[in-house]
C-alpha cells in the first residue's frame, strides 16, 4: 500500500474470521490495488456458507466506492 489514506477500509466477520479490506487511492489511468487481511490468520478453505459471508463483505464494501465497473483478479 502507499503512503496516502486509503480509498476504503472495512472489516466484516466470516464465520470465526474477521476479514479487513484495504483499497488504495485512485490514481487516474493507474492500476488501484486492494489487500484482504485475515484475522487470526487465512483460512485454508471456506464453507459455502463462509464464502456467501465473504462475497455478500466484499460486494458491499466495493460498493461504497461509487463506481460504475470493477474488474477484480
Amino acid at each position: 500500500m502507499s503512503a496516502s489514506a486509503p480509498a476504503l477500509v472495512k472489516t466484516w466477520s466470516v464465520g470465526r474470521y474477521m476479514v479487513t479490506l484495504t483499497v488504495q487511492q485512485f490514481i487516474a489511468g493507474a492500476v488501484t490495488h486492494a489487500v484482504v487481511e485475515w484475522s487470526p490468520q487465512q483460512p485454508s478453505g471456506l464453507t459455502a456458507q463462509e464464502l456467501a459471508q465473504y462475497r455478500n463483505g466484499r460486494d458491499a464494501a466495493l460498493a461504497e466506492l461509487g463506481l460504475a465497473a470493477l474488474v477484480l483478479d
